[in-house]
């Protein structure tokens, strides 16, 4: 399989994010690899076996905002 899946970046963001990396994720339902983009190198990385599966219903539950909050920066 040739991997197709890139990511692109100029000599700010390069300045900006010297340890950035991407990595290609496994396959799940596609024939395209999920990419993660790392600004900070992978030493804050470790990897869960859960997927995340977005449902839109779960916006309308009334601690969605704080839970977003309470985790973005992790």
């Amino acid at each position: 399989m040739v991997r197709l899946d890139r990511a692109t970046c100029n000599s700010e963001w390069r300045t900006s994010f010297p340890e950035g990396l991407v990595r290609n994720l496994p396959q799940n339902y596609s024939d395209h690899s999920p990419m993660m983009i790392f600004t900070q190198g992978m030493s804050h990385y470790t990897p869960s076996c859960e997927l995340f599966k977005f449902e839109a219903a779960r916006i309308s539950h009334e601690e969605f905002q704080a839970v977003v909050e309470e985790n973005w920066s992790n």
